[in-house]
């Protein structure tokens, strides 16, 4: 497809965004061609459109808290599972694996962070590894 941005000239608003537009453009509009990628990124969210920079920029991500950002990573109920986990292998004599260590030290990094500010952020720290990941190297360190 020919996708195309309409934007006003002089305030680089974006005004439209398609596959056809009018010839001759109104005065005042500038049209942008825009790949198929950009155009379907505008449409879905991926992409927004900067007015300042006159151009387009992948969408920030959402600001969440600490704790809506582990929520997206683990369910509480993994968080439960996890900590039975890790002291069962404490209670075991067995060390953390290096899934279950990186899990623990990244939920401690966010609460420390979270204490410190509140406020909900785009740049957390994502998971180092999976819910799974980590438990079944718990069970298997267990079962050893």
């Amino acid at each position: 497809m020919n996708w195309h941005l309409l934007y006003n000239t002089t305030t680089g608003q974006s005004v439209s965004i398609g596959t056809v537009i009018a010839d001759p453009l109104p005065a005042g509009l500038t049209a942008l061609p825009l790949t198929d990628e950009q155009g379907e990124g505008l449409q879905n969210g991926s992409f927004i459109w900067d007015a300042a920079t006159r151009s387009l920029i992948p969408t920030p991500p959402p600001s969440v808290t600490a704790a809506e950002w582990v929520e997206q990573h683990l369910t509480s109920t993994q968080l439960h599972a996890l900590s039975d986990l890790r002291l069962s292998l404490v209670m075991a004599g067995k060390p953390l694996g290096p899934n279950m260590q990186a899990l623990r030290d990244w939920t401690s990094q966010l609460i420390v962070a979270s204490a410190a500010d509140p406020s909900p952020r785009p740049d957390w720290t994502p998971a180092p590894c999976t819910y799974e990941q980590a438990s079944a190297e718990a069970v298997a360190a267990l079962q050893a």
